[in-house]
């Protein structure tokens, strides 16, 4: 899914407005969980990360993150979006259980309405 950056900064505005204040940490606010798409090692459980979004004073307007370690440690410094990511812009439901992979929180719920 490619979305132009007016509309993915409205949707940042959007999903700041519907977030509630247990949904924001620092100034980022969370949009979703997604349970990690790589199996887990005998006797682990698949991890879940959380993806969130933010204001930013540049140039784009926003920061879309993902806590997965490729994203930290790699796609944060050049504007990539990870596997995570790509997966919740093109959740095609309104709603969502951790069953399907996401979870989405009500900052979510806005910004997607907006993206699509």
């Amino acid at each position: 899914m490619t979305t132009d950056l007016n509309t993915m900064n409205r949707a940042v505005g959007a999903a700041m407005e519907a977030s509630t204040d247990g949904g924001k940490r620092r100034d980022w606010v969370r949009v979703a969980r997604v349970r990690s798409l790589s199996d887990p090692k005998p006797g682990e459980n698949r991890e879940n990360y959380v993806l969130a979004v933010r204001p930013t004073g540049t140039a784009k307007g926003f920061q879309f993150g993902c806590s997965c370690p490729d994203w930290i440690h790699r796609k944060s410094h050049t504007g990539e979006t990870c596997k995570h990511q790509r997966l919740f812009l093109a959740f095609p439901k309104k709603s969502s259980s951790i069953k399907d992979g996401v979870w989405l929180y009500r900052a979510g719920q806005a910004f997607l309405r907006v993206v699509r």
